[in-house]
C-alpha cells in the first residue's frame, strides 16, 4: 500500500510536468502561427504594392503613348 502511495505521488507529480509542456507546446505553436500569419500578411501587402506600381508605370506609359500620338498628329496637321 506504502509502494502504491508513492506512484500516487509521481503520478501527480507527472500531470503538471506535462500541463507546463503543454502550455510551452501551444506558445509555441501560437507563436509561429502568429509568424506565419505575420508573413502571409506581409507578403501580399508587397504583392499589392508591385501590382499598385506596375498599373501605375503602364497608366504612365499608356498616357504618354497617347499624348506623344496627339502630339505628332497635331504636328502634322
Amino acid at each position: 500500500m506504502g509502494r502504491h502511495r508513492s506512484q500516487k505521488v509521481n503520478q501527480s507529480s507527472l500531470p503538471s510536468n506535462s500541463r507546463l509542456k503543454g502550455r510551452l507546446f501551444h506558445m509555441v505553436r501560437q507563436r509561429w502561427e502568429n509568424f506565419i500569419f505575420e508573413q502571409f500578411v506581409m507578403h501580399h501587402l508587397f504583392v499589392i504594392f508591385l501590382d499598385l506600381c506596375h498599373f501605375y508605370l503602364c497608366t504612365l506609359s499608356l498616357f504618354l503613348l497617347v499624348h506623344v500620338m496627339v502630339e505628332s498628329l497635331a504636328f502634322a496637321f
